[in-house]
């Protein structure tokens, strides 16, 4: 290298003064023996350079002459070099050959502007620059930099030179300060300019003029300028000029003489892509709506060709210009506000990912002032955390501590430090200095609302000073975890493993000074940090304890006294989006089961008689009545204490829960509006309920004294009752070595039985409900009072009915289902409790029933039709025929013995002397016997007291043979017997007839065997 430099001369700078550690080697000095060289430089390297000044190398077809080599140590200083200008000469290109070297950073300026170049030791730069502008070479810091510097002379007969802006630039500045300062309302919002080139070409020579000269008096005047790419979708012209088609025809071509102009009626869309500023960041600019009307050039600007064809709908050919708007305002404009796009994360991870540059460039300090700008505003989006890392890495990367601060500032990392982890930890502390680091730890520690990443930094810190033996950092971090645990951030339930550490090594004493005021004062943690928080100290107690027995079960009652003292005895929750609410009771049993979990099982008696005192006081909304809580509250205690047997001594404490459900289940807690009590239903799941209740605190003991005391409990419905008593037997019935509780047992089931057949609604009664209180009775095998009782009930006849009605609707369907009843369990209605009834129901039968119709010859005529067949279905269908039937006509289609039975019934019934006549049709097969009928031959008397005939002789055959129903129904049988049969009492000389045709009276088999008897 000292060979190179002793053939050369020292530089001079532009102001004649000799640069130190500068050299130059003049051409003629130079042989380059690589042929390829300079046909690289002709037709590579020298037209891609002037491309970007715009020049275009084929037109103009330049030459390139080397005219010397500038060679730079490590002990140049920097130098400013002017391109001199010279006839044919456009400018120079500078070829910066690689080779090992720091610094040397070059930048060019021309009339108040600056470029910045930046380079790589690694790489062969080539840059093209105009004539006349000034070169500033910076000093090179380490090795050696070779430049190689060739002449640009043009041969055509326009020369290339840069502009004289200073006139327009006056022109402009005070048009631009005009407009800026006129706040008249025709003033326009902002200026649109369409430039020459595309998206993403590089700007033509004129378009680079406009920019140099409004880019600095915007920033001078306080502008906005920006670029926006636009896509315009214009319709094709009208022409006689063919067009011809692809062969899928989907693609057009047009001639090459479209001339392309914006022309209002053929724009069809202006859609903006995207907007970016001078360095090409992304932004949104909100409030811009730009037509093809906004551009001062539009009526002007040509189009050119088009990046896209296409056809519409309808078939009309369209085409797409993808082009380049510039667009100024003033930066006090209202209606226009610039904000960073999402665009600038992709920009700015890219440029991370190729830029190694140890100094941040002109374009990079843009880039993240504007990447910062983001950040502020993007605290919810998921990319936050990688874009904390990437701003990390570039300040870390300059050490640039103020950058630092500002990004991890704005990505929220002082609020939030696990936004970088202990990894950007680590690295920032070993790049920073720590009298600089140290604010920033300062900052987290202050505004960090986590107390584990809080706690994490200062863990982090302290490693690393103890490993490096720096006792300032250790200092702090003393200082910084008293701090921390002396002001802790309000808790959240996955910080309780880290403060569950902190107590175990601090001991109680720890836990109940410093520890526990602080919650208090987070006392609305809610039951998302309490009750967990309060388990886990209960479990962990043994090892907490050492240093003050009684902290943990101090510190836990307190916790739970306070918990139980805020919890309204009956709370609601407020649900959906109209504000609506519903019982809450899980809010009870959550702190019932923390008062378990921690030892604190009296607290839950506290709770139980605040709820009953809130009951007796009417402290609760009537829509939610205190039994509602009690079926959720006792059967989450019944499953409690069933999972959890060894527990069976908290029983005692949790009897208030069970007494509370028992009572406000059975206690009316209003009146209807009829006047009657309102109780709680007493259906399947509910009644379960209340018996487990029942059984936890004494079960038939506590209920019998509870009826007894209170009667008014059981003025339910009788058919609820009856569900109660059957219930009671399900689940409360002793065993039979339990000489006390069986008694307690048939006191209780008598005293509920009684109520129930009390309860009966003598008003409204019903077969079925009468039924199952007989049923009851039997099954509770009740005494002959109890039944009497029924049959009390079950007579009176309800107010605004007939007696008659009463008997036939009510009494004698009961009747038939005691009888089905009393066959089944092999008794009969001559028992001694059922004969009374009996023989009085069929008395009152007969009283009230059975009153004789005028015309009782029509009856006896009737009568007579019936054979002495039990199932003849025959006669069967000829009485029916004649005593319901409205057909005038009946027809027997059957042999001729049938016919025969059924003409010598009408024969003996003398039905022919009534109007009725019938004849064989012999002109069908079989023959068909038809009877007439003259009309209604009977009045409804008749019919209905043959009816009640029939049923009265039922029911004397329920009760056996003549001898048992005389024996039953004593000296009222030969009335009762002379009523059924409609015949005076002095003519009965000889039973009922027991011959009665049972199968079609619908008696069952046990009927049969009761007229045996």
């Amino acid at each position: 290298m000292w060979a190179l430099i002793s053939a050369c001369v020292p530089q001079r700078t532009a102001t004649g003064y000799t640069s130190i550690g500068a050299w130059e080697l003049a051409s003629y000095k130079l042989q380059l023996e690589n042929p390829e060289w300079q046909r690289w430089i002709r037709d590579v390297a020298g037209p891609t350079a002037l491309r970007a000044l715009c020049i275009d190398a084929e037109d103009e077809q330049p030459d390139y002459v080397l005219r010397r080599l500038e060679l730079r140590d490590s002990f140049s200083e920097a130098v400013r070099l002017e391109i001199e200008p010279a006839k044919f000469k456009i400018g120079n290109l500078i070829v910066l050959l690689p080779s090992k070297f720091t610094g040397g950073c070059m930048a060019f300026r021309y009339d108040g502007q600056t470029r910045q170049i930046n380079l790589s030791d690694q790489l062969t730069a080539v840059i093209a620059v105009y004539s006349g502008v000034e070169q500033i070479i910076s000093s090179v810091d380490s090795g050696y930099q070779l430049t190689l510097v060739y002449d640009i002379l043009y041969r055509g007969s326009r020369p290339h030179s840069l502009a004289d802006l200073a006139s327009p630039k006056k022109t402009l500045r005070s048009i631009m300060g005009a407009w800026r300062d006129n706040s008249a309302s025709n003033m326009p919002q902002f200026l649109a300019c369409l430039l020459q080139r595309k998206h993403a070409c590089s700007f033509t020579s004129d378009d680079n003029h406009l920019l140099s000269v409004l880019r600095p008096l915007a920033r001078e005047l306080d502008f906005s300028l920006h670029l926006a790419h636009i896509v315009v979708i214009a319709k094709a012209q009208d022409s006689d000029e063919s067009v011809a088609w692809a062969a899928d025809e989907s693609i057009s071509m047009v001639e090459d003489s479209f001339a392309s102009y914006i022309d209002e009626e053929d724009i069809q869309t202006l859609a903006i892509t995207d907007i970016v500023d001078l360095e090409g960041i992304p932004v949104n600019v909100d409030g811009l709506d730009l037509s093809v009307n906004d551009l001062v050039n539009g009526a002007n600007a040509r189009l050119g060709e088009p990046d896209e064809e296409a056809l519409d709908e309808f078939g009309v050919l369209q085409y797409g210009y993808k082009r380049t708007v510039l667009l100024l305002w003033p930066e006090s404009t209202a209606a226009l506000s610039v904000s960073v796009a999402d665009g600038v994360y992709d920009l700015a991870r890219a440029t991370l990912e190729r830029s190694s540059s140890a100094m941040p460039t002109r374009k990079e300090k843009h880039l993240m002032e504007r990447f910062v700008q983001w950040c502020t505003t993007a605290h919810c989006d998921p990319r936050l955390q990688h874009a904390a890392y990437m701003l990390r890495q570039y300040a870390e990367r300059w050490r640039d501590f103020d950058f630092f601060l500002r990004a991890m500032t704005a990505c929220g990392v002082d609020k939030n430090i696990a936004l970088i982890g202990s990894e950007g930890i680590v690295s920032a502390y070993n790049t920073f200095d720590w009298d600089v680091f140290s604010h920033f730890c300062n900052v987290v520690v202050m505004q960090e609302p986590s107390n584990i990443n809080r706690w994490n930094l200062i863990m982090h810190l302290s490693t690393m000073a103890i490993a490096e033996g720096n006792l300032e950092v250790q200092r702090w971090c003393q200082l910084s975890q008293s701090m921390v645990l002396r002001s802790l951030r309000r808790m959240s339930p996955n910080e309780l493993d880290w403060l569950m550490i902190l107590i175990s090594t601090g001991g109680g004493g720890f836990l109940r000074h410093i520890i526990y005021p602080q919650l208090l004062a987070q006392w609305p943690l809610g039951v998302e940090f309490w009750p967990s928080f309060l388990r886990r100290l209960y479990q962990n107690s043994k090892q907490i304890a050492f240093s003050e027995p009684t902290a943990v079960s101090t510190v836990i009652s307190q916790s739970v006294e306070i918990i139980v003292d805020r919890l309204a005895a009956f709370p609601r929750r407020t649900i959906g989006a109209c504000g609506g609410d519903e019982p809450d009771m899980k809010a009870i049993i959550d702190v019932i089961r923390l008062c378990l979990d921690v030892g604190q099982p009296a607290a839950c008696a506290s709770i139980a008689l605040r709820m009953r005192a809130a009951a007796d006081a009417g402290d609760y909304d009537p829509r939610y009545q205190p039994w509602n809580y009690y079926l959720d509250i006792s059967g989450f205690l019944d499953e409690y204490l069933n999972a959890n047997h060894e527990r069976s001594a908290l029983t005692p404490s949790l009897t208030l829960f069970f007494e509370n459900t028992v009572l406000g289940l059975l206690s009316p807690y209003g009146l209807h509006p009829y006047g009657h009590f309102a109780f709680p239903p007493l259906t399947g799941p509910i009644l379960a309920s209340l018996m487990r209740a029942a059984r936890r605190i004494g079960g038939v003991f506590f209920l019998r004294k509870l009826f007894t005391e209170q009667p008014q409990m059981l003025r339910r419905d009788s058919e609820t009752l009856q569900e109660l008593a059957r219930s009671i037997v399900a689940f409360l019935t002793p065993s039979e070595d339990l000489f006390d509780s069986r008694l307690e047992f048939e006191l209780l089931t008598r005293l509920v039985v009684e109520a129930a057949v009390d309860a009966h609604d003598i008003q409204h009664p019903e077969v079925s409900l009468v039924h199952g209180l007989i049923n009851l009775c039997l099954d509770f095998e009740m005494p002959d009072a109890t039944h009497e009782r029924v049959w009390q009930r079950l007579l009176f006849v309800p107010r605004g009915m007939k007696a008659s009605h009463h008997i036939a609707t009510l009494l004698v369907p009961v009747f038939w289902r005691l009888q089905n009843t009393l066959a089944r369990r092999n008794l009969n209605l001559r028992t001694g409790r059922f004969d009374t009834f009996s023989a009085i129901l069929i008395t009152l039968f007969s009283e009230n029933n059975m009153v004789k119709p005028a015309d009782i010859r029509g009856v006896e005529r009737i009568r007579k039709i019936e054979c002495s067949e039990e199932k003849c279905q025959l006669c069967g269908a000829l009485r029916k025929f004649v005593l319901n039937s409205s057909n005038p006509t009946i027809q027997f289609r059957d042999i001729h013995r049938a016919r025969s039975h059924v003409e010598r019934r009408l024969i003996a019934g003398c039905m022919d002397s009534l109007g009725f006549r019938w004849r064989t049709l012999k002109d069908r097969n079989p023959h068909t016997l038809e009877i007439t009928k003259p009309g209604p031959v009977h009045a409804d008397e008749v019919a209905t007291w043959y009816r009640s005939h029939l049923t009265g002789k039922r029911m004397l055959v329920c009760l056996g043979g003549a001898e048992t129903q005389r024996a039953v129904l004593g000296n009222d049988y030969d009335r009762v017997v002379a009523a059924i049969e409609g015949v005076d009492a002095q003519t009965i000389a000889t039973p009922v007839d027991t011959r009665l045709p049972l199968a079609s009276l619908g008696v069952n088999c046990a009927a049969k065997k009761s007229r045996q008897l």
